[in-house]
């Protein structure tokens, strides 16, 4: 003989699943998926920066360690310094500055190294011979830069 109890069980739980699907039928789709999700501001105001992640999608980027964020974004900028210069060929210069110390010389071209004062009576010593050289540093450029390069290439 089947339990009556088990019977009895069995029929009060089929009509509580029938009786729950018939109110969620009845219930609009967004209420339902509105019961369902999490509510979104149950956080306390003040509180939202304690709970927020340290770096969201709007923050920047760490860069890693070693990474190339190690090096500044612009090169430091290089500058040439141009020292006032005088350019003769050699048949100008003829022998006006064999009395002073040659620097360097490269593919025949020969540069001396002369002080304001140097400068300024080379100067003289060509303007004597008529030779007005265009382009050449002033004396006072010399003496404001305290030495002068003088550049003798062959002619």
């Amino acid at each position: 003989m089947p339990n009556v109890d088990s019977v009895e069980e069995d029929t009060s739980a089929t009509a509580y699943a029938t009786q729950s699907d018939e109110d969620t039928a009845d219930v609009p789709d967004s209420t339902v998926s509105e019961a369902i999700a999490p509510e979104a501001d149950t956080v306390a105001p003040g509180t939202q920066d304690q709970l927020a992640p340290a770096s969201d999608s709007k923050s920047s980027i760490l860069p890693r360690e070693g990474s190339s964020a190690d090096v500044p974004e612009t090169a430091p900028a290089t500058f040439a310094i141009q020292s006032p210069s005088l350019t003769l060929t050699a048949e100008e210069a003829g022998s006006l500055l064999d009395s002073y110390t040659l620097i360097s010389e490269s593919d025949g071209t020969l540069v001396y190294e002369l002080t304001a004062a140097e400068y300024t009576a080379l100067l003289q010593q060509l303007e004597q011979q008529g030779l007005a050289i265009a382009g050449a540093a002033t004396a006072e450029e010399a003496e404001a830069d305290g030495t002068i390069l003088v550049h003798v290439i062959p002619g």
